[in-house]
């Protein structure tokens, strides 16, 4: 893992929707190049809001929020598209591209006025598909392709950005487990190979500690426990913020695997 300056440092992050309770009550989180970090926790815990208010979606009542060391709301669009990429939960696309011309989209920001593409952007273009493994589906539309292909393009349309940081909203809860795991190689990948943070908001529990540098785990709009797998993969950590019964169980991933029992209507019985 990297111990270089964070590119995303998050601090005393507040936020309520309008009339209602605070769904973020102080957040705190950083994330640096080389090092995939994985936000977990129950439906309600804040994730999506905590991930909207990365992107500037939502403004915070309170805290910070800092890319490579700066304000995020001073970077203006084209700027901010410089620096971080997004990959939503979903792919919906509405016209027919090729694959080709999706990932080129990734090139934007980094065109001239006109909007034109050059050699360099061709150049980024093929390495960041040859790197995903998609360059023999390039001039397919995108619409053919399978549930995890779609998700595998939106990625490297993402990486075609050459961002310091990649934000991934759920990106395997539409996809098969062999999918899933082509997607957590693939963003350890980047992360590691790549030299980008990569922050991932996700469900899986097991994916998220098997293939993460570190977690976040989130309870009640706070963080409940972070760092390393080891760390946030305990049995009393999981059962109080999941509310559920939690088994751990070694198979010789170098994590524990976590086994779900009863929730805890039934364990209170």
């Amino acid at each position: 893992m990297s111990a270089a300056a964070p590119i995303l440092a998050v601090e005393g992050l507040r936020f309520a929707y309008a009339g209602g309770p605070e769904v973020l009550t102080g957040v705190d989180l950083t994330a640096a190049r080389g090092e995939l970090l994985c936000i977990l926790g129950p439906n309600g815990s804040g994730k999506s809001t905590l991930l909207k208010c990365l992107l500037g979606l939502l403004e915070p009542a309170a805290g910070k929020v800092e890319l490579a060391g700066k304000p995020r709301r001073r970077y203006g669009a084209l700027a901010l598209a410089r620096i971080l990429s997004y990959v939503p939960q979903s792919t919906r696309v509405a016209f027919s591209f090729t694959v080709e011309q999706v990932v080129m989209m990734g090139r934007t920001p980094h065109m001239n006025r006109l909007g034109l593409s050059g050699e360099l952007d061709r150049r980024v273009a093929a390495a960041a598909m040859e790197m995903t493994g998609v360059t023999g589906l390039a001039s397919r539309p995108l619409e053919s392709l399978s549930g995890g292909e779609q998700q595998t393009v939106m990625i490297t349309r993402a990486l075609a950005q050459q961002p310091q940081l990649m934000l991934l909203d759920e990106p395997t809860s539409h996809l098969d487990v062999r999918h899933q795991l082509d997607i957590y190689a693939l963003m350890a990948k980047l992360a590691h190979e790549w030299g980008m943070a990569v922050v991932c908001v996700s469900h899986d529990v097991n994916m998220a500690a098997r293939f993460a540098d570190r977690l976040v785990l989130l309870s009640n709009g706070r963080p409940a426990a972070a760092g390393a797998p080891a760390e946030v993969i305990r049995a009393e950590v999981l059962a109080s913020v999941y509310q559920v019964e939690v088994r751990l169980a070694d198979v010789g991933l170098g994590v524990p695997m976590v086994v779900v029992g009863e929730g805890k209507e039934k364990l209170e019985k």
